[in-house]
């Protein structure tokens, strides 16, 4: 019998995680457990959302809105621990909420795949500063230091998908979800990490220790690269046919 990996989806504002929605509802090895909306005005996105899941389907699915997200994180984890697979396409901030409700969260999860940062291409709201982690670098540098079993998905992994396809932050959340459901597409190295919660100028910026001996951060696992031949295939039809899978 196939055994689906359970995955709860954390959104950010707007309805860019659509696509990466449908990839998830489409995938026969996952099973969507729950989706937590961040952001103080998602109307827009959950109704859209209900849509989308009323087609795959999936009209009676756990949704959260920000002031629920943190305790639908923590009651989810619980519920399927060691097997439930988190992916967050938004600022960290429920997650960080979460991880303050439940000291032992960061045990119970499979998998965290955070899109979010940049550290060799610039930022795509201050030159270094990439939107997520500009947002709320407090939750970033909590969730870097809480010993989650973390793969961060920066804007470096997405860098040439862009150059093959425009879809912005659509895009970055399609390479983030494929490289949840399809680990072996991500091109993985641990770097040490650190998040700058204190200047003006680099707020919210990803700062890497890149020397040959690093001492400054914490390990992270970072997908610095993706295969872009089944990213691009994906988001197309997602994103292109809108109903396809």
């Amino acid at each position: 019998m196939h055994t689906k990996k359970k995955m709860l989806l954390v959104t950010g504002e707007g309805t860019d995680h659509i696509p990466a929605l449908r990839l998830a509802l489409g995938s026969p090895d996952i099973e969507l457990t729950g989706i937590v909306f961040g952001g103080p005005s998602q109307t827009e996105a959950m109704n859209q959302t209900r849509q989308v899941l009323e087609s795959a389907g999936q009209s009676g699915l756990l949704l959260a809105q920000a002031d629920q997200g943190a305790e639908l994180i923590v009651r989810q984890a619980d519920l399927h621990r060691g097997e439930l697979i988190l992916v967050t396409l938004g600022p960290l901030t429920e997650l960080a909420k979460a991880l303050q409700m439940d000291k032992e969260l960061a045990k119970k999860f499979a998998a965290v795949i955070v899109k979010g940062g940049a550290i060799r291409v610039p930022g795509n709201v201050t030159p270094i500063a990439e939107a997520n982690m500009h947002a709320d670098p407090e939750a970033a540098a909590l969730v870097l230091a809480s010993k989650l079993p973390l793969l961060l998905v920066p804007l470096d992994a997405t860098y040439a998908l862009h150059m093959r396809m425009d879809g912005g932050n659509s895009l970055d959340a399609c390479a983030a979800m494929m490289a949840a459901i399809h680990p072996e597409i991500a091109e993985k190295q641990t770097l040490k990490i650190s998040v700058d919660c204190q200047s003006t100028l680099s707020r919210g910026a990803l700062i890497a220790d890149l020397r040959a001996i690093p001492r400054v951060g914490i390990d992270t696992e970072v997908c610095l690269d993706i295969q872009t031949e089944p990213v691009v295939k994906r988001a197309m039809e997602v994103m292109g046919t809108g109903d396809k899978q």
